[in-house]
């Protein structure tokens, strides 16, 4: 039986390739992805993961969830990491995807699945405080 992941993330490439990877894998079964701000700001990484969303396929839900630290208001994107898109420079065909509120989906989520779900944080971790507190 696969194991229920949501994947927390803030897709540039590094990330994208977690969620390819992750989507392949017989073993894991996404229920959803929930985007945070990281290198490049929430309004590149909600987008980027949805796009990804509708490239592979998925058949899950994209959080949009928070645009920045909870007390921290110094930090800049990181552009010279992947870009100011966070892909490189690399476009992929925007999304219709409807964006759910990030934090209340992985409770949803969590709370309809029959059994445990791990959530895979690989961005930022803002959006797993907001869901423990």
């Amino acid at each position: 039986m696969p194991r229920p992941i949501i994947i927390d993330t803030a897709p540039g490439i590094h990330d994208a390739l977690a969620i390819m990877l992750a989507a392949g894998s017989p073993e894991l079964e996404l229920l959803g992805l929930v985007a945070v701000a990281g290198n490049v700001g929430l309004e590149k990484t909600a987008p980027n993961a949805a796009a990804l969303a509708d490239l592979l396929r998925l058949d899950c839900p994209v959080g949009r969830g928070a645009a920045g630290p909870l007390w921290r208001r110094d930090t800049k994107p990181a552009w010279d990491v992947h870009g100011e898109d966070g892909f490189g420079g690399y476009e992929l065909p925007l999304s219709n995807r409807e964006f759910e509120a990030g934090v209340p989906l992985m409770a949803r989520l969590i709370e309809e699945s029959p059994g445990p779900v791990t959530v895979v944080a690989i961005g930022p971790l803002t959006n797993i405080a907001g869901l423990i507190t």
